[in-house]
């Protein structure tokens, strides 16, 4: 029967060829299955990887937490919201390997979960100074609010849960809390976070002024619940930033 394919003349020509040219075209042939199985094997997972970069786990994650309620356009040798905007984009440019996310506790009570203003990223330093500038001090704090809120940020947000070390920042001017206005704010605090489903790593709380008496009983309230937890009362520019530069450098996971 007659063979109405190819394979009768390709025969022919593999026959013609000498040993020589036999030789080069299976090493032809060779090298171009070498070169799809590069491609396959090494080449494709590279290109892959550029295209859409594996996942970087942060060395830390931190959601700061700043009160912007009436408290805090008082005095910190500046007005006290400037100072803490100029010393967290101080240490956030100084930390690109801690994703920080920003919360805001003013201007009156809220329900219900809302997104963070600004969420989890190693390089967002400047969206939080521009979130934080164009907040206007207002109205009473609702710190309780926001610190319940931050255990479904540290659940929900990959970049925050998978970092070694979290921690979560609270800046405060103020004592009080819109929900808690019969209760004192520790006692609240304590509420909101015995029960909190986040166990980070670290709590520290910056105190921005506000008397001894009401500092002093929020401390012994709050540091009651752990030793991660840190009650911190800075009267000063400097001071904030002193206290902030020993807070990084407690909570800096060990290589």
């Amino acid at each position: 029967m007659a063979d109405g394919g190819t394979g009768a003349p390709l025969r022919a020509r593999w026959g013609a060829l000498s040993r020589v040219q036999k030789a080069l075209a299976t090493a032809a042939t060779a090298a171009g299955l070498a070169v799809v199985g590069w491609s396959v094997n090494w080449g494709m997972p590279k290109l892959v990887d550029w295209i859409n970069p594996p996942f970087e786990a942060p060395v830390a994650s931190r959601l700061l937490i700043v009160d912007t309620s009436a408290s805090m356009a008082g005095r910190l040798g500046r007005q006290k919201l400037e100072a803490v905007v100029a010393e967290i984009g101080r240490f956030g440019r100084n930390a690109p390997d801690v994703a920080l996310a920003l919360r805001t506790a003013g201007g009156g009570c809220t329900d219900g979960y809302r997104e963070p203003p600004v969420e989890f990223d190693s390089n967002n330093v400047e969206s939080i100074q521009a979130a934080l500038e164009s907040a206007q001090p207002r109205g009473s704090a609702n710190i309780v609010s926001q610190l319940e809120q931050s255990a479904n940020d540290f659940q929900r947000f990959e970049l925050a849960k998978s970092a070694k070390v979290q921690s979560i920042w609270l800046f405060l001017g103020t004592a009080r809390d819109c929900r808690a206005k019969d209760v004192p704010l520790g006692r609240a605090i304590r509420r909101a976070l015995v029960d909190s489903p986040a166990k980070v790593s670290y709590v520290d709380f910056f105190v921005l002024r506000g008397d001894r008496k009401t500092y002093a009983n929020l401390k012994k309230s709050i540091e009651a619940l752990g030793t991660e937890f840190v009650v911190k009362r800075v009267g000063t520019r400097q001071q904030l930033r002193r206290t902030l530069e020993e807070t990084e450098q407690r909570e800096r996971p060990s290589e």
